[in-house]
């Protein structure tokens, strides 16, 4: 049964309001309309320049996440601009929303597509190239596959599974959790022959990245597991901050209305019981970390994507009743709010920190490289070397003294300027120069006259 069904369009007719009557594919469509408008109008946040930089050295891995990012800006650099670094988000995150409304049944098309909408990570990789881009596309992916795999057993529907989950591990190393655990609610499989054929072809898929992995020292599980973040002290507020997450990330105000429906809803199937496992161990994985080390907002995004699949395969959905209608009707709002004063360069606004890393980075370049014609860049992080390499069209490398390592390390674009005299963008305040104020409010320090080799001998901060 697919989406455009009669038992579908059946299923639409009883949606309250005036949204019974608005076809799924054209909201998932109008919404990807705003998207191409929203990618159109931002300059690059930091870490999508970040990646950006990764493009232009095409890899089967970096330092920090695996290399699809990488590749989906490539796919759009063609486009040119930052509309070209988020082309593939935005194509991606609308065939996404397809496979979206055909987990969902027999659920509301409208419901789904609305849902999808609201979700954080959703929402967030439909109009910014990040990891949790390609994470949103290939969890549906995985999903869509392994519900197949899992009613027909077919060699054709293992192997689907088989590309998927490499596709989630090239996306975002958290994909290793929601296979690992699909195989653990599956454990009748490791019996079968057709599993472990599958297993191999998904190994073998994998298995540049791994090569990669071990050809530069296993840097990526050595800074992600041992390094990154560790204080081992437990931090109450941290761990409060977390619990407030888990209850936004379903939808926003719709948040607890979807775990209490969450809890209280039985898994009939076996697919039901893999996805409220990928649910509890995700988020439970998550909670358990957060009391050594500090868990980012967006890393169990990828679990309500799941946690709305299984709701609405049980067809309980937000339009099926007055209050999670009008929390879902709120929440779109606030989105829409969000999305529209994100494209205004606005000072004062409640989201300031976010306008101020995309807005005037272009002219912001323009102006330090015309003031400052004969020098050769570099900087000290990470995103202001990216930042000023995009919008300059000049590489600029990025030294990281005293700063957290990245793939920047590995590259070694500095090695030119050895023995060179540079202009360094300081951002430690550990060298005497010009104070430069940057468009989101930081202040970098302009240190001139020194090569990079001058400059990483200086250990002592004046």
């Amino acid at each position: 049964m697919t989406a455009s069904s009669p038992k579908a369009r059946e299923d639409v007719i009883i949606v309250a309001g005036w949204l019974a009557r608005i076809p799924w594919w054209a909201l998932l469509l109008a919404w990807s309309a705003i998207n191409f408008w929203q990618a159109a109008q931002l300059e690059l946040i930091n870490d999508e320049a970040y990646y950006w930089m990764f493009s232009r050295f095409p890899d089967w891995g970096y330092f920090d996440h695996p290399p699809m990012v990488a590749w989906w800006i490539i796919l759009g650099s063609w486009a040119g601009g930052e509309l070209g670094v988020r082309l593939a988000s935005l194509i991606f995150w609308t065939l996404g929303g397809w496979l979206f409304v055909q987990l969902a049944q027999p659920a509301p098309a409208t419901a789904a597509v609305l849902w999808y909408a609201l979700l954080p990570l959703s929402s967030f990789s439909s109009f910014l190239a990040l990891p949790d881009a390609p994470l949103c596309f290939f969890t549906l992916a995985f999903l869509y596959a392994l519900e197949r795999y899992l009613r027909e057993n077919t060699l054709l529907s293992g192997t689907a599974v088989a590309v998927a989950a490499a596709g989630l591990l090239y996306s975002k190393y958290h994909g290793l959790l929601i296979i690992g655990t699909a195989v653990l609610a599956n454990l009748q499989w490791v019996r079968t022959r057709r599993f472990w054929a599958c297993a191999l072809f998904g190994l073998v898929l994998f298995m540049p990245h791994l090569y990669w992995q071990w050809s530069h020292g296993w840097v990526s599980v050595t800074y992600h597991i041992f390094e990154r973040g560790r204080d081992y002290q437990v931090d109450w507020l941290r761990v409060a901050k977390f619990i407030g997450n888990q209850l936004v990330l379903p939808g926003i105000l719709l948040g607890p209305w979807a775990w209490t429906q969450f809890a209280k809803t039985p898994a009939n199937t076996p697919f039901e019981r893999t996805l409220k496992a990928i649910v509890l161990v995700t988020v439970g994985f998550f909670f358990l970390s957060v009391f050594r080390t500090k868990v980012y907002w967006n890393w169990t995004n990828a679990a309500y994507l799941v946690l709305a699949v299984f709701l609405l395969r049980r067809n309980v959905h937000p339009l099926m009743g007055k209050v999670p209608e009008t929390l879902m009707g709120i929440s779109l709002v606030l989105l829409i709010m969000f999305r529209v004063f994100a494209a205004l360069p606005i000072s004062g606004l409640p989201i300031a920190g976010f306008t101020a890393k995309t807005h005037g980075w272009k002219v912001w370049t323009e102006s330090l490289m015309k003031d400052y014609p004969e020098c050769r860049w570099t900087a000290n992080s990470y995103y202001v070397a990216s930042k000023l390499s995009f919008y300059s069209g000049v590489t600029v490398p990025s030294l990281n003294i005293r700063s957290r390592p990245n793939q920047f390390d590995l590259w070694e674009l500095e090695q030119p300027y050895l023995e060179q005299e540079v202009c360094h963008l300081d951002d430690q305040q550990l060298f005497p120069g010009v104070a430069l104020l940057t468009p989101e409010g930081r202040t970098l320090t302009l240190v001139k006259g020194n090569s990079v080799g001058t400059l990483r001998k200086m250990k002592t901060p004046f």
